[in-house]
């Protein structure tokens, strides 16, 4: 925020002065003039570019989460703000006060959301110094599906018609059974969440085979990630597999069409999530984060129930020296 003193402009006095005669341009011109010849405000100019140009394009933590849209069937009324996450605690405080005080007058909850990395880091940093006002706050964070428990219909519903006839990917039948295995890796093993091994996988296909049974004539296996050489090493040693090369959006009209059973390998990864979620089959296994070197795992910032459907099934290994993929209880 510019806190602009124009007392001590002339040239913003010159702009809010105009006479009657502006009318005929004259004047209109003659005081642009004087704006455009002002250091001030080139500087200011050039300033909120360089702001915008580093925030939205150079600095990956500001990119916004998933817009959540909730329909409270509730009476009470909420009031949030589009709080600077980027600043530092000292303006962190001016702001969730300041909102805090505005609910209480106007009787409405106050709501913080995590929009990006930095909402986090605020959330994090002012709960620390001041826990009892930011419990005061409703906090939301979109990555639950207890937001729209009710919506899974519509929004498979809703998804548009593939571009892709997938001709080279197995196709959904009564004789033939797909089991769709997302794997997450690249960036992921940059950041510290958790990336299954190639034996994890395998091991949890075994399960997942043992628990589904063999209820159709035909089984495939199709995997979708973003590591195209370790996919095709686990396709070439898996009988009647694929390996998918549609765009992300396909990838999960694909699910919505085909997939019976998903594996989401990757804990973390919410385009596997959301490859579950959307599935024919509605029949999910993933990997147990709270048995990974994940780094969250420890951390209150997470909580299995709230991520995945209760009708979902984690897997783990069996035990530190049994490599055997069952399925977790805890």
């Amino acid at each position: 925020m510019f806190v602009y003193d124009w007392k001590c402009s002339s040239n913003y006095k010159e702009i809010i002065q105009l006479s009657p005669k502006t009318d005929n341009g004259y004047f209109v011109v003659k005081y642009t003039k004087k704006v455009l010849k002002s250091s001030v405000f080139w500087i200011v100019i050039v300033y909120t570019i360089f702001l915008a140009y580093f925030t939205l394009i150079k600095d990956p933590k500001a990119v916004p989460y998933p817009v959540a849209q909730i329909n409270f069937k509730t009476s009470r009324k909420y009031i949030s703000s589009n709080f600077a996450a980027a600043a530092r605690l000292g303006n962190h405080l001016f702001e969730v006060a300041s909102v805090l005080s505005i609910s209480r007058y106007l009787n409405r909850v106050p709501i913080f959301f995590f929009e990006d990395y930095y909402h986090e880091k605020m959330w994090e940093d002012t709960n620390n110094l001041l826990p009892g006002l930011m419990n005061q706050f409703l906090v939301i964070n979109g990555s639950s599906w207890k937001y729209f428990s009710h919506m899974r219909n519509e929004l498979i519903g809703s998804l548009k018609s593939p571009t892709s006839n997938f001709s080279y990917l197995p196709v959904s039948s009564q004789t033939t059974s797909v089991t769709c295995i997302h794997i997450r890796r690249g960036d992921f093993i940059l950041v510290g969440f958790h990336v299954a091994s190639e034996h994890f996988i395998k091991s949890s296909m075994d399960y997942v085979q043992n628990q589904e049974g063999r209820s159709r004539k035909h089984m495939a296996t199709v995997f979708f990630g973003d590591d195209f050489s370790f996919m095709d090493s686990l396709r070439d040693s898996t009988q009647n597999a694929f390996v998918s090369r549609n765009s992300p959006s396909d990838d999960l009209l694909y699910s919505k069409a085909n997939c019976d059973v998903v594996i989401i390998t990757s804990a973390h990864s919410t385009f596997g999530w959301w490859m579950g979620y959307l599935s024919k089959g509605n029949t999910v296994y993933y990997t147990d984060i709270k048995y990974t070197n994940d780094y969250i795992v420890g951390t209150d910032k997470f909580k299995s129930e709230d991520y995945y459907p209760p009708h979902w099934t984690p897997l783990k290994y069996a035990g530190s020296n049994n490599l055997t993929v069952t399925r977790s209880f805890n």
